[in-house]
């Protein structure tokens, strides 16, 4: 799952959730910081359903910790609870 965003320069990607079976994790600023974290299935369970559920309930504060203040100032919690039927439907059909 790639979240982007729009800078004044360019789109950038936020943050990417790399659900895959074997090494998951998970990335804040692709795009710039590249700050990655291993993702352990054994405690904290299925990456794809913690990831849909971070987007849901922490997007802005994860937007913050990947370097862009000013995007995250810009979610609208409701948008975001409207679109996730959605993207949690595209991102299962891809899994």
């Amino acid at each position: 799952i790639q979240v982007y965003g729009i800078t004044p320069e360019r789109e950038v990607e936020l943050l990417r959730f790399d659900c895959f079976e074997k090494v998951p994790h998970y990335h804040y600023g692709p795009d710039g910081k590249n700050e990655r974290l291993d993702f352990d299935s054994l405690t904290q369970g299925d990456l794809l359903q913690w990831s849909l559920g971070k987007l849901n309930e922490e997007l802005p504060g994860m937007i913050v910790r990947a370097g862009y203040q000013e995007i995250a100032s810009q979610v609208d919690p409701g948008e975001i609870s409207k679109a996730m039927p959605e993207v949690e439907a595209a991102a299962k059909a891809l899994a």
